[in-house]
């Protein structure tokens, strides 16, 4: 771990290029997901699905890549230490909310899985119910994955919400 915090610290383009990275994966995850969200929600319902399918490998490497920046941002940050940042209740929201949304994930391709390469534009206009609602919490879940990442470099921001 030093010489990660080491080598953050000794070379000053290592920052901004994981934040760029960082980015980069974000708009990858959050842009594919949420079009296929979307999609399940009623928007753009002449889309197949089958479609907007084949981008999600695209997705888990925008994921890969944010988790890959994610560990350097936490392990290699000279000035906080790490426990500093778990502590925060930003950031265990934020990874309270990245689970939910890759178990919610997880669960919309395991229910697809077998019937996904068979949708058509025609039997892909309407989403069960059970889908809508996936949707809507992956949507909701990643939102507030980046809102809550935006906000954790200016410390606890919920204590602000909360003692009002």
């Amino acid at each position: 771990m030093s010489f990660l915090v080491e080598f953050v610290a000794g070379h000053n383009w290592v920052w901004p290029i994981c934040e760029i990275l960082h980015f980069l994966g974000l708009t990858l995850l959050v842009g594919i997901v949420g079009l296929i969200d979307l999609r399940l929600i009623g928007v753009a319902s002449n889309i197949p699905l089958a479609d907007l399918h084949r981008l999600v490998p695209w997705a888990i490497l925008g994921f890969l890549v944010c988790l890959l920046t994610g560990v350097i941002f936490l392990l290699g940050n000279p000035v906080q230490m790490p426990s500093d940042v778990l502590m925060k209740t930003t950031f265990q929201l934020k990874m309270i909310f990245i689970l939910i949304a890759g178990a919610n994930a997880l669960f919309l391709l395991g229910l697809e899985h077998d019937s996904i390469q068979g949708w058509t534009k025609d039997d892909a206009i309407s989403s069960s119910r059970p889908q809508k609602i996936v949707a809507i919490i992956s949507l909701f879940c990643w939102l507030s994955v980046v809102y809550l990442g935006r906000m954790l470099p200016y410390g606890d921001s919920f204590y602000f919400i909360f003692h009002w």
